[in-house]
Protein backbone atom coordinates (compact mmCIF):
# COMPACT_ATOMS: atom_id res chain seq x y z
CA UNK A 1 0.00 0.00 0.00
CA UNK A 2 1.42 3.35 -1.05
CA UNK A 3 2.00 5.88 1.75
CA UNK A 4 4.64 8.22 0.33
CA UNK A 5 7.73 8.13 -1.88
CA UNK A 6 10.25 7.84 0.97
CA UNK A 7 8.42 4.89 2.53
CA UNK A 8 8.24 3.21 -0.85
CA UNK A 9 11.96 3.69 -1.48
CA UNK A 10 12.92 2.34 1.95
CA UNK A 11 10.56 -0.62 1.65
CA UNK A 12 11.73 -1.40 -1.88
CA UNK A 13 15.42 -1.44 -0.94
CA UNK A 14 14.72 -3.43 2.22
CA UNK A 15 13.03 -6.16 0.22
CA UNK A 16 15.71 -6.00 -2.45
CA UNK A 17 18.54 -6.40 0.08
CA UNK A 18 16.76 -9.25 1.84
CA UNK A 19 16.11 -10.93 -1.52
CA UNK A 20 19.72 -10.69 -2.66
CA UNK A 21 20.89 -12.04 0.68
CA UNK A 22 18.46 -14.96 0.50
CA UNK A 23 19.49 -15.71 -3.10
CA UNK A 24 23.08 -16.07 -1.88
CA UNK A 25 22.06 -18.72 0.69
CA UNK A 26 19.66 -20.83 -1.37
CA UNK A 27 18.79 -21.06 -5.05
CA UNK A 28 16.06 -18.51 -5.79
CA UNK A 29 15.60 -17.98 -2.05
CA UNK A 30 14.89 -14.29 -2.55
CA UNK A 31 11.92 -14.76 -4.86
CA UNK A 32 9.29 -13.76 -2.29
CA UNK A 33 11.20 -10.61 -1.31
CA UNK A 34 11.71 -9.63 -4.95
CA UNK A 35 8.01 -10.07 -5.63
CA UNK A 36 7.24 -7.80 -2.67
CA UNK A 37 9.62 -5.17 -4.06
CA UNK A 38 7.84 -5.45 -7.40
CA UNK A 39 4.50 -5.09 -5.63
CA UNK A 40 5.70 -1.77 -4.18
CA UNK A 41 6.33 -0.54 -7.72
CA UNK A 42 2.92 -1.75 -8.83
CA UNK A 43 1.14 0.15 -6.04
CA UNK A 44 2.88 3.52 -6.42
CA UNK A 45 0.83 6.67 -6.15
CA UNK A 46 0.03 8.67 -9.26
CA UNK A 47 2.40 11.50 -8.36
CA UNK A 48 5.37 9.14 -8.02
CA UNK A 49 5.00 7.09 -11.19
CA UNK A 50 6.70 9.83 -13.23
CA UNK A 51 9.75 9.86 -10.96
CA UNK A 52 12.88 8.74 -12.88
CA UNK A 53 13.71 6.18 -10.21
CA UNK A 54 10.44 4.31 -10.74
CA UNK A 55 9.70 4.77 -14.45
CA UNK A 56 9.42 1.74 -16.71
CA UNK A 57 9.98 3.77 -19.85
CA UNK A 58 13.32 5.23 -18.82
CA UNK A 59 15.74 5.24 -21.74
CA UNK A 60 18.74 4.19 -19.67
CA UNK A 61 16.90 1.29 -18.01
CA UNK A 62 18.93 1.80 -14.85
CA UNK A 63 16.50 2.41 -12.03
CA UNK A 64 14.47 0.57 -9.40
CA UNK A 65 11.85 -0.60 -11.88
CA UNK A 66 14.37 -2.15 -14.26
CA UNK A 67 16.48 -3.73 -11.53
CA UNK A 68 13.55 -5.70 -10.10
CA UNK A 69 12.26 -6.40 -13.60
CA UNK A 70 15.65 -7.87 -14.50
CA UNK A 71 15.99 -9.98 -11.39
CA UNK A 72 12.55 -11.55 -11.87
CA UNK A 73 12.88 -12.08 -15.63
CA UNK A 74 13.03 -15.77 -16.65
CA UNK A 75 16.11 -15.13 -18.81
CA UNK A 76 17.97 -14.08 -15.65
CA UNK A 77 17.33 -17.30 -13.72
CA UNK A 78 20.73 -18.75 -14.74
CA UNK A 79 22.35 -15.64 -13.24
CA UNK A 80 20.50 -16.16 -9.97
CA UNK A 81 21.56 -19.81 -9.85
CA UNK A 82 25.16 -18.78 -10.56
CA UNK A 83 24.91 -16.04 -7.91
CA UNK A 84 24.00 -18.69 -5.34
CA UNK A 85 26.82 -20.98 -6.48
CA UNK A 86 29.28 -18.08 -6.46
CA UNK A 87 28.57 -17.37 -2.81
CA UNK A 88 27.56 -20.68 -1.27
CA UNK A 89 29.36 -23.30 -3.32
CA UNK A 90 32.48 -21.32 -4.15
CA UNK A 91 33.33 -18.50 -1.74
CA UNK A 92 32.11 -20.34 1.35
CA UNK A 93 34.40 -23.24 0.46
CA UNK A 94 37.40 -21.18 -0.67
CA UNK A 95 39.45 -21.97 2.45
CA UNK A 96 39.25 -25.72 1.80
CA UNK A 97 40.27 -26.59 -1.75
CA UNK A 98 41.28 -23.34 -3.45
CA UNK A 99 41.73 -24.85 -6.92
CA UNK A 100 38.34 -26.56 -6.85
CA UNK A 101 36.66 -23.39 -5.59
CA UNK A 102 38.39 -21.36 -8.31
CA UNK A 103 37.15 -23.84 -10.96
CA UNK A 104 33.59 -23.53 -9.64
CA UNK A 105 33.95 -19.75 -9.64
CA UNK A 106 35.05 -19.82 -13.28
CA UNK A 107 32.01 -21.93 -14.10
CA UNK A 108 29.67 -19.48 -12.35
CA UNK A 109 31.29 -16.53 -14.14
CA UNK A 110 30.82 -18.36 -17.43
CA UNK A 111 27.10 -18.73 -16.66
CA UNK A 112 26.81 -15.07 -15.75
CA UNK A 113 28.71 -14.10 -18.88
CA UNK A 114 26.27 -16.16 -20.94
CA UNK A 115 23.34 -14.30 -19.39
CA UNK A 116 25.02 -11.06 -20.47
CA UNK A 117 25.31 -12.42 -24.02
CA UNK A 118 21.68 -13.58 -24.05
CA UNK A 119 20.31 -10.42 -22.41
CA UNK A 120 22.86 -7.63 -23.16
CA UNK A 121 23.35 -4.56 -20.99
CA UNK A 122 21.24 -5.90 -18.17
CA UNK A 123 21.50 -3.65 -15.14
CA UNK A 124 21.78 -6.65 -12.84
CA UNK A 125 24.89 -7.98 -14.60
CA UNK A 126 26.49 -4.53 -14.58
CA UNK A 127 25.90 -4.23 -10.84
CA UNK A 128 27.41 -7.68 -10.31
CA UNK A 129 30.52 -6.70 -12.27
CA UNK A 130 30.85 -3.42 -10.38
CA UNK A 131 30.57 -5.04 -6.96
CA UNK A 132 32.57 -8.21 -7.54
CA UNK A 133 35.40 -7.10 -9.83
CA UNK A 134 38.04 -6.56 -7.11
CA UNK A 135 37.17 -9.83 -5.38
CA UNK A 136 37.35 -11.77 -8.66
CA UNK A 137 40.67 -10.18 -9.61
CA UNK A 138 42.19 -11.09 -6.23
CA UNK A 139 41.01 -14.69 -6.50
CA UNK A 140 42.39 -15.16 -10.00
CA UNK A 141 45.66 -13.21 -9.68
CA UNK A 142 47.49 -16.42 -8.84
CA UNK A 143 45.54 -18.71 -11.20
CA UNK A 144 46.92 -20.34 -14.33
CA UNK A 145 47.13 -18.24 -17.50
CA UNK A 146 44.18 -20.00 -19.17
CA UNK A 147 41.84 -19.28 -16.25
CA UNK A 148 43.03 -15.68 -16.06
CA UNK A 149 42.34 -15.17 -19.76
CA UNK A 150 38.86 -16.70 -19.49
CA UNK A 151 37.96 -14.56 -16.50
CA UNK A 152 39.27 -11.42 -18.18
CA UNK A 153 37.26 -12.16 -21.34
CA UNK A 154 34.07 -12.83 -19.39
CA UNK A 155 34.36 -9.79 -17.13
CA UNK A 156 35.32 -7.39 -19.92
CA UNK A 157 32.34 -8.77 -21.86
CA UNK A 158 30.13 -7.72 -18.96
CA UNK A 159 31.62 -4.22 -18.79
CA UNK A 160 34.20 -3.15 -21.37
CA UNK A 161 34.80 0.13 -19.52
CA UNK A 162 36.63 -1.86 -16.83
CA UNK A 163 39.05 -3.48 -19.30
CA UNK A 164 42.05 -1.69 -17.79
CA UNK A 165 41.13 -2.99 -14.32
CA UNK A 166 41.40 -6.59 -15.56
CA UNK A 167 44.81 -6.02 -17.19
CA UNK A 168 46.42 -7.37 -13.99
CA UNK A 169 45.20 -10.81 -15.09
CA UNK A 170 47.67 -10.92 -18.01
Amino acid sequence: IYIDNLSSILSYYSYLIIGVDRDSFSPFGGEESFLRAQEIINTLGIGVIGDEGWKNDSGAKRNRYWYINNILHPRIRPYRQAFYEYHRVCLDKMTGDLEKARAILLSTLTSIGQVELDYPSTMLIQVFGDTKKDEIIEIFKIADRGSKNKVKTIMVGMDASKKEKYSVLN
